[in-house]
């Protein structure tokens, strides 16, 4: 099991997030898009 976050709706700033267990083995990896912090899957 990989690790998610458990996004799904818009979140704000100072939102608490948690990492939860993914649905099959895929890592979420949080990078900076210019002034945004994205997520992607890795496997």
């Amino acid at each position: 099991m990989g690790m998610c976050l458990d996004v799904g709706n818009p979140r704000n700033n100072g939102d608490r997030v948690q990492l939860r267990q993914c649905l099959g083995n895929v890592n979420q990896v949080l990078s900076w898009y210019g002034d945004k912090l994205v997520i992607r899957n890795t496997r």
